[in-house]
């Protein structure tokens, strides 16, 4: 459980930093369009949007992992085939 709650707890972080730094980005725009710090902002931004992705893309491989070792184990099949045609 504990483990469960802090993979939350920095997804929810992650979301949190990707909403504010857009809300500065959208300020620093207003104030000053071609100042360096929205630039700045610009990159810590894109920075946490791909720290986003790789934690959930991460989580999702591994539901995937643990899909395919139920299947393996319950019905025997060794090239279990997802939707999207990923093989393992």
């Amino acid at each position: 459980k504990l483990v469960v709650c802090s993979v939350f707890v920095l997804l929810c972080h992650l979301v949190l930093t990707v909403l504010y730094l857009k809300q500065a980005l959208d300020l620093g725009r207003v104030a000053n369009p071609v100042g360096y710090m929205v630039e700045e902002i610009w990159r810590e931004l894109a920075k946490a949007k791909y720290r986003e992705w790789m934690h959930v893309s991460t989580k999702e491989l591994e539901n995937l992992e643990r899909i395919r070792h139920v299947s393996v184990g319950f019905m025997g099949v060794q090239n279990f085939k997802f939707v999207f045609g990923t093989s393992f």
